[in-house]
């Protein structure tokens, strides 16, 4: 018969009330296992004993230095400009780390902590492991999860600002604004309220500054805001009325 324990005396009593049953199931923990096995016809066994190290995974969770996972691109570069950071979460000495983009793994890339300095796609999905150092440790690796996974996704402030007014001398003059840019923007002129469209009718005679939003974060992070200043439309009298009675 093959009986195991886990402690030495009941092995050496062949106590078996005290062995280890369901051993498929069996949730070990870190410690030292024996082994009995006896012969039923001359009772003579023999004991043998093997130790079992369990070591916990660690649970990477990525979060950035800055709070949001937008990292601000000038127009139309390639390099982040926002000193985005992402962060493994993990503090404990005696690990090295995998970082990955959209899968690939990012040679060099071994620190609890990554720095995203270039971005040349839309978005990118970054994910990190965390490895144990054998030794001290087992060289454990962790499991990518949903909280080990980051979408870094690229936006940045407007380029190249422009504009022109049309109906120039009309009631209705129409200023409408151009510009480039990585992002999703929303204009507004003066102390006006926000819009998504770059066309501003009606607009009042005089000299005004054109605000361009970057609003690509549902979560209202920006990479900031452009503007153009000294924006003016103009207009003149259609008749005279020199003793001013309002009449041509």
């Amino acid at each position: 018969v093959v009986e195991f324990y886990d402690n030495q005396t009941s092995a050496e009593a062949g106590i078996s009330t005290n062995a280890l049953t369901d051993l498929e199931n069996y949730q070990v923990h870190t410690g030292t296992y024996w082994v009995r096995v006896e012969n039923l016809v001359t009772g003579c066994y023999q004991l043998d004993s093997f130790k079992v190290t369990i070591e916990k995974l660690a649970r990477p969770v990525i979060t950035s230095n800055t709070g949001s996972n937008i990292a601000c691109v000038t127009w139309p570069t390639t390099t982040v400009v926002n000193n985005l950071i992402l962060d493994s979460g993990i503090t404990a000495p005696n690990y090295t780390f995998n970082w990955y983009a959209d899968g690939t793994l990012i040679p060099g890339a071994n620190s609890a902590t990554y720095p995203v300095t270039d971005i040349n796609a839309d978005s990118v999905t970054y994910t990190v492991e965390a490895v144990s150092v054998n030794p001290p440790l087992l060289g454990c690796t962790s499991v990518i999860t949903p909280a080990s996974t980051f979408d870094v996704i690229k936006s940045g402030q407007a380029a190249n600002l422009n504009y022109t007014v049309t109906n120039a001398f009309a009631e209705n003059q129409v200023i409408t604004v151009t510009n480039d840019g990585y992002g999703v923007y929303q204009y507004s002129m003066d102390d006006g309220p926000r819009q998504m469209s770059p066309i501003f009718e009606n607009v009042s005679i005089g000299t005004h500054t054109i605000y361009v939003w970057d609003t690509l974060s549902p979560d209202g992070y920006s990479c900031g805001v452009q503007l153009i200043e000294d924006v003016e439309t103009i207009d003149y009298p259609h008749y005279f009325t020199p003793n001013y009675d309002g009449i041509h």
